[in-house]
């Protein structure tokens, strides 16, 4: 990974490290619904029970089942849903009042802010995944790259100098 292809750093989303590389956490997944304000007008009593009912936007990284288990809720089958390995596009899905998507705070941001997308309900449900910027201690863009990480870890206020994977 970031091997002689040019790329000098990367945000993966998973359970991390990737060595050889360095994996400094940048946030945790933790997963809500959301959906369009004419949809969220349509349904002003949001439950686990009715979001079941409606439809949903499915994307292979945020399964319905990780939302649905600790609500108790049996989640609906599968088939027949529209699914989307793009987060942008499942969000923009959700904006044309296409149905519900899964998502989390920071994917979600820009649409919560300008109006096209509200959550949908209050149940959230942490994950065990993060989003992770990664990159190799061998490039030797390394100040650079360093320098762009404080600045990220700033943005999105992640405190402190955490490494969480080092080379191997």
């Amino acid at each position: 990974m970031l091997d002689g292809d040019g790329v000098d750093l990367a945000i993966r989303f998973g359970h991390g490290p990737w060595p050889p590389c360095r994996a400094e956490p940048l946030f945790d997944i933790t997963l809500f619904p959301v959906a369009s304000l004419a949809m969220a007008r349509r349904h002003p009593e949001v439950t686990p029970t009715l979001i079941s009912t409606l439809p949903l936007i499915d994307q292979p990284d945020h399964p319905w089942d990780t939302w649905f288990a600790p609500t108790g809720v049996t989640p609906p089958s599968v088939a027949g849903r529209d699914t989307f390995d793009d987060e942008q596009m499942a969000l923009d899905m959700a904006a044309a009042g296409m149905g519900v998507a899964l998502t989390y705070a920071q994917a979600a941001e820009p649409y919560l802010a300008d109006g096209r997308l509200v959550r949908f309900g209050d149940v959230s449900v942490p994950t065990e995944r993060r989003a992770w910027l990664v990159w190799r201690e061998d490039n030797p863009k390394l100040r650079l790259i360093r320098n762009f990480s404080w600045w990220l870890r700033g943005e999105l206020g992640v405190s402190g100098s955490q490494h969480a994977g080092t080379a191997a």
